[in-house]
């Protein structure tokens, strides 16, 4: 499981989004970390984040990146704090270590591709159950699905499409999806 240390204290994070209104990083797990710097970006720490997962860490230490990018050294720098008690992360070890990035951009570390079939794909997350549907055309082979996208490291919607339209011959296809969250 993916985690990044605020202080003393680990927190999973297999699914990062930045609130700008609020200048929060929600982790997905119940807990929100809020940023207190003025000097820093949250969209520069998520950078930092998903350039350190596609390197295989799976432990980012916040403090140190806060230290290196104009954090304050004797103030605050952010406060973490929990937002839903009945919220539990779930650990499977099949998961592979992909970055997906859905259509309200937040960020999913770590997929498993359940199936494709006709103008459905389905992909599972820690946190959520995705389902991606084709505006036309088919898939029904889920290895070659699979080997088209194993040297991806980051799937995106407009990545996947462009993937879909290779495998179909059809430059004219959609892809719109829909999140189920898993904990619910």
């Amino acid at each position: 499981m993916f985690k990044i240390t605020f202080g003393k204290t680990r927190y999973n994070a297999d699914k990062l989004m930045i609130d700008d209104s609020n200048n929060q990083l929600q982790l997905g797990n119940g807990f929100v970390m809020t940023n207190l710097c003025a000097n820093v970006s949250l969209h520069d720490f998520l950078a930092y984040v998903n350039k350190h997962y596609h390197l295989g860490d799976n432990i980012i230490n916040a403090d140190i990146w806060y230290s290196r990018n104009g954090g304050s050294e004797n103030n605050t720098n952010y406060i973490v704090e929990r937002l839903d008690i009945n919220t539990a992360p779930s650990t499977e070890p099949s998961f592979e270590r992909l970055l997906f990035i859905d259509e309200r951009q937040v960020h999913n570390y770590g997929v498993k591709i359940m199936d494709v079939e006709g103008d459905l794909i389905l992909l599972m997350t820690p946190r959520f159950v995705y389902t991606i549907r084709l505006s036309q055309g088919e898939l029904h082979n889920l290895a070659q699905f699979k080997e088209a996208i194993a040297h991806e490291k980051t799937l995106t919607m407009p990545i996947l499409t462009k993937i879909v339209q290779k495998l179909t011959q059809q430059n004219t296809i959609a892809l719109s999806s829909h999140a189920y969250n898993r904990n619910s």
